[in-house]
């Protein structure tokens, strides 16, 4: 079995700002969430609905051990 790496003590103090600040001059840097839209074409989008999924087991079913498959 694979051991986590780090102690719990390590994983408490993440710095989480720190891991911003890089990534966030990578994002800057490189833009992967840009969208360059400069097509003539007209502009469309597809509204898609999808099907709830045929679940006849709920939460509220499974916490009274009622589940049908």
């Amino acid at each position: 079995m694979s051991e986590q790496a780090g102690t719990a003590d390590e994983r408490a103090t993440y710095d989480t700002a720190a891991a911003e600040a890089k990534w966030r001059a990578v994002w800057d840097e490189l833009q992967p969430f840009r969208a360059e839209d400069d097509s003539p074409r007209e502009k469309k989008y597809a509204l898609t609905m999808f099907p709830y999924p045929a679940v006849t087991c709920t939460w509220a079913t499974r916490r009274s051990r009622r589940c049908t498959t």
